[in-house]
């Protein structure tokens, strides 16, 4: 780090320079707060090493006896008395040293030099970024677009439940590894100047690429899930069967032979799924049951129109316009008139119609009515005239008296009822009146095509001796009863085979799109929750610029404000407080913490921006919104932003002396304010972290430090502009503010009793 900071004040010519202080003790880690996360670590071991490092010397360590012993390796040691004369380092008893890194190790790690733009230096680190609209849905587009490989991962992420979850670590050091060996260096890099900085500037670009590497990864992680999605899909595709052994025998979530899933479940899902193909097979059997009845008429000799057509078309007459209602009303209606349907009958028949094609129940109840009409359209002669008629013949014939039976039979009396080849097409068509319906449950369909075959088997053993004595056959060796009964079996079986095919792409189907819809809901949750955490980390118009895929790696966001309010409030605890058990401490400055965080969640403080937590110290700014947002406006931004940070110290101070009064704790605040322009930007890559910089950043830290508990100290021209927004300020003094030449007067914002702001009730 030493050496980072030696090769650009070099380069850039800026007396800028490092000093670290490195402790090695106990430590307790955690989260605090609910709004911006922040992962960090406290004990009285954590204040030391934030001491050792305000009392050390600018480009040197400052270690302490505690780090000395856990060496193992040489380094160029100087001790010093700051354990002498430093209180806080007195206490407990230590030395320290400073460690002063050697001339060659600095020069062997001296960063590379950027690669600098031909226009501004500053151009090739930073660069300004507009607002870009955030746009999830093209993550999966733009990634193929520019072909990226990506390595595939397995997210696991959650959402915290609670986020002040504590953890314990202990022998916390920070040590520096020096001591390389110079010759190495040379190898590597050889001695030629050129080569150096070619390989210098390599390091430079890959490093640049490297500050992004947080945000990429969590636009990643989502694009990872949808083309896992898709390339499983793929597979998927690939291996669906129309004739395959694996179809019938290899299936993995379906039974083969019985055509079911192997989970209940999913069973009942896929039987209770709505059936939009419902009305198109209402439509096919309706045609077909017409076609039965002009094929009997057209046949037979005398056919008359019986009640079960009449009964039939009637049901499908009535059946079908409702089923369609609700598909032509959405497809056709819908896209000129969007309101409430006004007629009642109208709205009644669209339910309906709904209704018919999301409940199995009523779906298999038409489908068993209309099988069991078209049925008796077929056998009702039979039935009802045939039978009987070839029961009496038969009756009499065995009486002795079969001389009726020729007669009978001249009189072509069967003729009349019944044509074999005739029944066995209407059975035909009636078998195909029981397939059309192609998402019905298989087993009810195979059951209704039994109980039909079984039906005309009978009827055609029945009639055999008088109907299908001299019939037409399908091969003079093969009698004519035994074709009627293989041409309607093998229709039956195949036919059946048909509908396990469709069965298996439907059930096939079923679960490709049941996976889909579960991944694409793990995918929007992980979307969501990467949108969450990004937008804890970062600001929400911030956050959309590092979600956009069409943001180039390298860009890196900062962005100028010109009237920003920045406040420091500083939590000043007392002795019994810092007493408790590390655990115990940390959940009660959570608490703390959390209310004030819960505070930027209400309407009036939206505009108010949590930056960070710096120990016990709560920074804030309000004005940083886009500036294309309603919320920024034009020269009195800066009393409004004001105003609002105002009245937020104002809510904490009663925030806080609620906890107290809860907690029997007496916890203070003291707050800074100070207004001015503000530079906003992303820093770090592992651990992004949104911050602001500028003089009124400073100058707020200023009033905080050099305040007094409970009041809010402000310098003379906030004090200006807060007189401007109606609230009064009292004159403190003059102090001393460190980067500041000469005193400042300072001012008090005044507050009564409650911690209310008192008002003047002039405003200009």
């Amino acid at each position: 780090m030493i050496s980072v900071i030696e090769g650009v004040r070099k380069r850039r010519n800026l007396n800028i320079n490092m000093r670290i202080g490195v402790h090695t003790g106990k430590i307790t880690s955690g989260i605090i707060g609910t709004v911006k996360y922040q992962f960090d670590i406290w004990s009285k071991d954590v204040d030391i090493a934030n001491k050792m490092e305000s009392c050390g010397s600018a480009g040197k360590v400052h270690i302490t006896n505690k780090t000395k012993e856990l060496l193992t390796k040489e380094y160029h040691l100087m001790p010093t008395n700051r354990g002498e004369t430093e209180a806080q380092l007195q206490q407990y008893n230590l030395q320290t040293f400073l460690i002063s890194p050697t001339y060659e190790y600095v020069n062997e790690h001296a960063p590379p030099e950027t690669i600098q733009s031909k226009t501004s230096p500053r151009s090739s680190i930073f660069k300004k970024i507009k607002s870009l609209p955030s746009d999830m849905d093209r993550l999966q587009l733009s990634l193929r677009k520019s072909k990226r490989q990506t390595s595939l991962e397995e997210i696991s992420e959650k959402t915290p439940e609670t986020l002040s979850i504590i953890e314990r670590g202990r022998n916390s050091a920070d040590g520096i590894e020096m001591g390389a060996d110079q010759a190495a260096y040379k190898r590597r890099y050889g001695s030629n100047p050129a080569k150096s900085s070619r390989v210098s500037e390599r390091q430079a670009l890959s490093g640049v690429k490297r500050r992004t590497a947080f945000m990429d990864n969590n636009i990643k992680r989502y694009v990872e899930r949808t083309e896992a999605i898709n390339k499983e899909m793929e597979v998927a595709i690939d291996e669906i069967s129309f004739s395959k052994y694996r179809q019938f025998l290899k299936m993995e979530d379906i039974y083969s032979i019985f055509m079911l899933f192997k989970e209940k479940q999913l069973e009942l899902e896929y039987i209770q799924a709505p059936d939009p193909l419902f009305k198109y097979s209402l439509a096919s059997s309706f045609i077909l049951i017409l076609g039965i009845y002009f094929m009997q008429k057209v046949s037979l000799n005398e056919h008359k129109t019986m009640p079960f057509f009449i009964a039939a078309v009637s049901v499908n007459a009535i059946l079908l316009p409702v089923a369609w209602t609700h598909f032509i009303w959405n497809r056709f209606v819908t896209n000129f008139i969007e309101k409430q349907i006004e007629n009642r009958l109208v709205r009644c028949i669209v339910k309906i119609s709904k209704k018919i094609l999301e409940s199995f129940c009523i779906r298999l109840f038409v489908y068993t009515l209309i099988v069991a009409l078209a049925s008796l359209c077929v056998i009702h002669k039979l039935l009802f005239n045939c039978i009987p008629s070839i029961t009496e013949a038969l009756d009499d014939f065995r009486n002795g008296t079969g001389r009726e039976i020729n007669s009978n039979l001249e009189k072509d009396e069967f003729q009349e009822c019944l044509v074999s080849w005739q029944f066995t097409e209407t059975y035909a068509l009636l078998i195909v009146v029981t397939f059309v319906f192609l998402r019905m449950f298989i087993w009810i369909k195979f059951m209704y095509f039994l109980i039909l075959w079984s039906f005309y088997v009978y009827s055609t053993i029945k009639l055999s001796h008088l109907q299908y004595m001299e019939d037409e056959t399908i091969n003079y060796r093969v009698d004519p009863i035994l074709a009627h009964v293989f041409v309607t079996g093998v229709l039956t079986l195949a036919l059946h085979l048909m509908d396990r095919q469709t069965d298996y792409m439907n059930r096939l189907d079923f679960l490709m799109n049941r996976k889909v819809r579960t991944e694409q809901e793990e995918a929007n949750v992980l979307k969501h929750i990467n949108e969450k955490l990004l937008n804890n980390i970062l600001p929400e118009h911030v956050a959309n610029i590092y979600l956009d895929v069409n943001r180039e790696m390298h860009d890196l966001y900062y962005e100028e404000h010109y009237d920003v309010a920045v406040m420091f409030a500083s939590l000043i605890l007392d002795k019994e407080l810092l007493n408790l058990p590390d655990k115990k401490f940390l959940a009660m400055m959570n608490e703390y913490i959390s209310c004030f965080d819960t505070l930027t969640k209400g309407k009036e403080f939206t505009s108010i921006e949590k930056i960070k937590l710096a120990k016990w110290t709560y920074m804030a700014a309000c004005g940083l919104k886009d500036k294309k947002g309603k919320e920024l406006i034009e020269k009195h931004v800066t009393s409004s932003s004001l105003l609002t940070l105002l009245n937020f110290a104002e809510a904490m101070f009663k925030t806080l002396e609620n906890v107290n009064k809860m907690r029997c704790q007496s916890t203070q605040l003291r707050v800074g304010i100070c207004t001015g322009p503000v530079i906003a930007g992303v820093v770090g890559s592992r651990k992004p972290l949104y911050d602001i910089w500028g003089d009124a950043v400073n100058m707020a830290s200023r009033m905080d430090s050099t305040g007094l508990v409970g009041h809010i100290q402000v310098m003379e021209k906030t004090a200006e502009l807060i007189r401007r927004c109606g609230i009064e300020c009292m004159y403190r003094e003059e102090i001393i503010v460190k980067g500041v030449n000469g005193k400042v007067r300072t001012y008090f914002v005044k507050m009564d009793h409650t911690h209310s702001l008192v008002r003047s009730g002039i405003m200009e």
